[in-house]
């Protein structure tokens, strides 16, 4: 997809829990991006769309039949609905980037990818690690030289995460939420 100098790129978030409104917000600062609708079907969805002065839906279907149709979608959603939003969005054109993991299984994944290749539709993978700044530092050391030459590279990202992170809106992370595949 192209779009004009002169036009915004229109972007809907899909999910609206811990990460949507952080890519909303993104998306909001960005010059070359509007944020056009949020989609979620839970209770706070619709004042969070409010907050962010934007339209609300409760489903991908209702969004795409809707006169704020996105350019773009980002899905911000349990894991294990990766899949399925993302081949609503892929079936109408919509170009999407999806949270990590792309799906709680490689097969799922793999048919993903392929309606994607076989639709000609953008498919990306978010993954918010690589800007973190000590990755950006060691590519810059990389880039710069001043390692010599790198010949490989091993690496290990562990913390704990809060009991908190698995309550409330993150409550869907007790379950099922991809195993290995993260």
């Amino acid at each position: 997809m192209t779009t004009s100098t002169s036009s915004k790129l229109n972007i809907a978030v899909i999910g609206g829990g811990l990460i949507g409104p952080r890519h909303a917000q993104t998306v909001l600062k960005n010059p070359h991006t509007s944020l056009i609708a949020l989609v979620d079907p839970a209770p706070h969805a619709a004042q969070l769309a409010a907050t962010l002065q934007i339209s609300h839906y409760t489903s991908i279907t209702s969004l795409l039949s809707s006169t704020h149709r996105p350019d773009a979608a980002i899905i911000c959603t349990p894991n294990n609905t990766h899949v399925p939003l993302a081949l609503e969005l892929i079936a109408a054109g919509v170009p999407v980037l999806v949270e990590k993991p792309i799906a709680t299984t490689i097969e799922s994944g793999v048919r993903l990818i392929e309606a994607a290749k076989q639709k000609g539709v953008a498919l990306l993978v978010g993954h918010h690690r690589r800007f973190n700044p000590y990755l950006l530092a060691a590519k810059k050391a990389v880039d710069e030289g001043s390692l010599g030459r790198v010949i490989a590279v091993q690496g290990m990202w562990c913390l704990k995460k809060p009991d908190a992170y698995f309550d409330g809106i993150g409550e869907w992370r007790r379950g099922e939420s991809g195993g290995v595949v993260l």
